[in-house]
């Protein structure tokens, strides 16, 4: 017998495992590896009903994590074992950390203190002004600032939509209504 399959090609496999949300078995920390330089990283809803999602990211001269989560469990150590993974990837000693956040609501913010003392790590603030300064918005809120790490150290893959074509990665800071935001493109 021949089978024949005809047709539109096959479906691409997801870019994402699905997340354990809210079953018995749910790790209070999910990470997912978008590319080399990209992860996701959820917080369980058994921790915070929010559930936030974290985003690291590298560049070649220091990574961004946007939000730092809900509280109520230890992210740091997590953080520190992904970047002590990317390091050791890319047979580098460490890289400098900036703390930023998408806004500032609480359950994007609130493990801001891990970060206080970790060394050649910068905790961006949640205000207006502190958010403007570090991001350079001189007209808050009608400009907009800029945050470059540097090129990224591996091409960037067709998921990675905040990678431009040039392999640099911004975040821009704005004001959107009711908090401060960065927003990665």
């Amino acid at each position: 017998m021949v089978l024949l399959a005809l047709g539109a090609p096959a479906a691409a496999a997801p870019m994402f495992e699905p997340w354990r949300a809210g079953l018995a078995d749910e790790p209070v920390i999910q990470v997912q590896r978008i590319d080399a330089d990209t992860f996701v990283i959820r917080q369980s809803i058994r921790t915070n009903f929010e559930a936030p999602f974290l985003y690291l990211l590298f560049g070649r001269d220091r990574a961004l994590l946007i939000d730092s989560g809900a509280g109520d469990l230890a992210i740091r150590p997590q953080i520190d074992a992904i970047i002590a993974g990317w390091c050791a990837a890319n047979r580098r000693a460490g890289i400098p950390l900036v703390v930023a956040h998408s806004h500032g609501h609480g359950d994007h913010h609130q493990g801001d203190a891990e970060f206080a003392d970790r060394p050649d790590t910068t905790v961006v603030g949640i205000g207006t002004e502190a958010v403007a300064t570090f991001f350079g918005i001189a007209d808050w809120p009608r400009s907009i600032g800029h945050f470059s790490p540097s090129t990224v150290l591996h091409a960037p893959s067709p998921s990675t939509t905040m990678r431009t074509a040039l392999g640099v990665w911004r975040c821009d800071g704005a004001h959107s209504p009711g908090s401060s935001s960065c927003m990665p493109r």
